[in-house]
């Protein structure tokens, strides 16, 4: 059996664990998560005395596209012809969806099991420009004209997981979760040694 197969059987499994708390925190929660399996910015959760859903979602450009390549740059290289690439502007965003099942209610804080998954998309814009080294040194490099390039380059990212969270409520509104789930994701990469923390706050 695949461990994707393995995965998805223990997300199936998940949600018919039977409840063992006496009584679960409920309402809706608004916050800030940061994880894999979760995606990482604000969030909400909607939860109920048995399960409850979570929804993360996130988005941030960061680089600037004023990238400049010079004429004559200084390179330490043994090629004749070389290329530099620059990173210039980058736009990220993800979005998570977690089931979140109660397995123990201890008061001031709960036990769950957390399964779902994330989607991430993630643009960058690259620019490129040749070189030719000078015939005077060896540490020199003239750009060759008209060889400068731009393009953008698209990178999509996937993670499912399950595993075991605890909330702890730091006051009447405000909670902190720490889960370390188990993830799987694009790459065929099992991690599970990456926690996911979450800050929120229940409207009452």
């Amino acid at each position: 059996m695949s461990i994707r197969a393995i995965l998805i059987s223990c997300v199936l499994l998940s949600f018919s664990i039977g409840l063992i708390a006496e009584e679960a925190i409920t309402g809706t929660a608004m916050g800030f998560h940061l994880g894999r399996m979760s995606a990482s910015g604000y969030s909400m959760r909607f939860m109920g005395p048995k399960a409850g859903l979570q929804l993360t979602m996130g988005a941030y450009t960061i680089g600037r596209n004023d990238v400049r390549l010079g004429d004559t740059i200084q390179q330490d290289d043994v090629d004749s012809l070389i290329t530099i690439t620059k990173t210039g502007k980058e736009v990220v965003v993800n979005i998570g969806a977690n089931y979140i099942h109660t397995l123990d209610d201890f008061g001031n804080g709960r036990l769950f099991l957390v399964a779902g998954g994330a989607y991430g998309y993630h643009q960058e814009d690259q620019f490129s420009k040749k070189y030719r080294r000078n015939s005077s040194t060896s540490y020199y490099y003239d750009a060759i004209p008209d060889s400068e390039e731009e393009k953008s380059v698209h990178r999509h990212n996937w993670t499912v997981g399950i595993g075991p969270g605890i909330e702890l409520n730091l006051s009447d509104k405000f909670s902190f979760s720490f889960e370390l789930p188990l993830t799987f994701n694009q790459n065929s990469e099992i991690v599970m040694h990456v926690p996911q923390i979450g800050v929120y706050y229940y409207f009452k």
